[in-house]
């Protein structure tokens, strides 16, 4: 998969894609990450809504929110924060609302 670099960002950005960065999603799915297929994990990827560029993942064995939460923070320091996060209010992220909003 090609890798997109803030400076490629900040590229299309100039050239008329004002609302990238407005939107980012979160999506969580089932891996194989072994060659038996016995053992699951699970990526997270926060993907641009606009760009359709993955701004960051990472590959857990549980679906928990410090996991979603520490690879959104690496997106955050690689990207900038985007104007919106549009999760699907699962536990992983609509439980940990209040945390995400208090001030560090």
């Amino acid at each position: 998969m090609m890798s997109t670099n803030k400076k490629q960002v900040d590229q299309i950005q100039e050239k008329g894609s004002k609302n990238s960065m407005s939107l980012w999603y979160p999506c969580w799915c089932p891996i194989d990450v072994d060659d038996d297929g016995g053992t699951h994990g699970r990526l997270i990827a926060y993907l641009d809504d606009v760009l359709r560029f993955m701004a960051g993942f990472g590959i857990f064995v549980e679906v928990i929110p410090e996991n979603a939460i520490s690879v959104l923070d690496d997106c955050i320091k690689r990207y900038g924060k985007p104007l919106e996060i549009l999760g699907d209010h699962g536990s992983q992220f609509h439980a940990n609302l209040v945390k995400l909003k208090q001030p560090q």
